[in-house]
């Protein structure tokens, strides 16, 4: 939390994760322990709101509880400061997270992303993919199961 003394900063007074996939009770836990480690508490409508978010995804669930933690001016962590934190949090997945695994796609694969987002939140199939395009629907699907 900023302004805040805390036992180790360079830690960013987050650190829960071992990237294996958690449940909804254990990522609660792992928040609640994480501010206590820290001699903080977070709210349990702070952490849902996490949990929300993040669609209980642990890296994105660890990106949040870093930012939430910076933004925080005291304890307890409350919901209004993981609203305030999204948009960093968000940034820094983008440059991060997405921006390295985007640079990493054929400009086909780019292409097939593009479309997939234009459809807007899905799931969809490969086969509602406009059909103006030069490949035919099997080429899309194909890149969907890579």
């Amino acid at each position: 939390m900023a302004g805040w003394a805390r036992p180790n900063p360079t830690r960013n007074g987050y650190s829960i994760f071992q990237r294996s996939g958690r449940s909804i009770p254990r990522c609660q836990r792992s928040h609640r322990q994480a501010a206590q480690n820290e001699g903080a508490e977070i709210l349990e409508e702070a952490v849902e709101l996490i949990i929300e978010k993040t669609q209980g995804y642990p890296y994105f669930l660890q990106e949040w509880g870093k930012h939430t933690w910076d933004i925080a001016a005291e304890s307890p962590i409350k919901r209004l400061d993981v609203l305030n934190a999204s948009d960093e949090a968000v940034a820094a997945l983008d440059e991060s997270f997405f921006r390295v695994r985007f640079d990493r796609l054929t400009p086909s694969e780019k292409k097939y992303l593009r479309a997939m987002a234009d459809l807007g939140p899905g799931p969809h199939r490969s086969g509602t993919l406009p059909t103006n395009w030069d490949e035919p629907c099997s080429h899309w699907a194909r890149l969907a199961r890579a």
